[in-house]
């Protein structure tokens, strides 16, 4: 039988998995599904001297109780790929890695998504 949620948020970077945690506090059932690793934009599609552009107090995800030592810096792209795997692990975030989407459609209940296989977890 096909899996069914509320909601397929598609990419566990940082809007994904705020996403994520905004609906679970709303009572949202959902899935975030992504074909890398947690915050894989991030690791694999930054240099290595990347920063972020906005403050890093903008930058914390919802429901993150991390204490900025400096919530006026820019952090660094490296400072950012643990918080988020730790979020999404502390805040219990259904992510699923691994898992390539290669198309939506709609349908009378809802949309569909497509998958060419299914991820490894």
């Amino acid at each position: 039988m096909p899996e069914t949620v509320d909601t397929i948020i598609l990419g566990a970077g940082q809007a994904g998995l705020s996403v994520s945690c905004q609906l679970s506090q709303a009572g949202h059932d959902r899935l975030v599904l992504e074909r890398g690793a947690i915050a894989e934009t991030w690791r694999s599609q930054r240099w290595d001297s990347f920063t972020v552009n906005s403050r890093n107090s903008m930058n914390q995800l919802p429901g993150d109780k991390r204490s900025l030592s400096n919530p006026d810096g820019f952090w660094h792209r490296d400072e950012l790929l643990e918080p988020f795997g730790s979020h999404a692990h502390n805040m219990q975030l259904p992510v699923r890695t691994g898992v390539t989407v290669t198309g939506v459609s709609p349908s009378g209940t809802g949309a569909h998504r497509r998958l060419p296989q299914p991820g490894p977890n």
